[in-house]
């Protein structure tokens, strides 16, 4: 599991361009959709196996897609 930098911030060090800003007020639901985003950028778009987005998020694939298609987030 990454660490609280990255979730917020997108990598372990909070000088890079935050996900939000303290300004920005956003549905937790946003805050997901964004951070699945990443993660399967990170993983491109892998989301099975070693390296896929679901490991590296810690959920089964069936859970990764369910939130997919609850968050609308279709692979681009």
């Amino acid at each position: 599991m990454h660490s609280l930098n990255f979730l917020l911030y997108g990598t372990t060090s909070p000088s890079i361009t935050p996900v939000f800003t303290d300004r920005e007020v956003v549905p937790l639901a946003e805050i997901e959709r964004r951070y699945i985003l990443k993660m399967l950028k990170v993983a491109n778009w892998k989301i099975k196996g070693i390296g896929g987005a679901a490991a590296l998020l810690g959920l089964n694939p069936g859970t990764l897609y369910g939130k997919m298609r609850k968050l609308g987030i279709k692979r681009p």
